[in-house]
């Protein structure tokens, strides 16, 4: 998570124009620099029950697991994902994000506009 990036701002704006349209809709805004997950040693999933997990891992699988849409923003990093936001998806079992509708928005100040990111 850089520095002045500008996913705040992209956040905002898309928060604005979606709720526009859809007031009715309740919009969780998961951002891994707020999060402070640690890096990925063992993931949520492959906790035992009964054994200690982060309360940050806790409460964001809830999100994750009740939520019945994902928009993904992010920047383009060297051409992928930024490290910052596959650790946070990593963490959580891909049956959590299960036949969900997905979208991904992605931007870049380079010449591509973020296509890059999209794997």
């Amino acid at each position: 998570v850089r520095d002045g990036r500008q996913c705040d701002r992209v956040c905002k704006l898309l928060l604005s124009r979606f709720l526009k349209t859809q007031p009715e809709f309740v919009v969780t805004v998961i951002d891994p620099l707020e999060l402070d997950i640690p890096l990925l040693k063992k993931p949520f999933h492959w906790h035992k029950p009964g054994e200690t997990v982060p309360e940050v891992l806790t409460k964001t699988a809830a999100i994750i697991e009740e939520s019945d849409a994902y928009v993904l923003l992010s920047a383009e990093y060297n051409q992928c994902m930024p490290p910052a936001l596959t650790n946070t998806l990593d963490h959580f079992a891909p049956k959590s994000y299960n036949r969900k509708p997905t979208a991904v928005v992605s931007y870049s100040l380079g010449g591509f506009g973020g296509i890059r990111m999209v794997p």
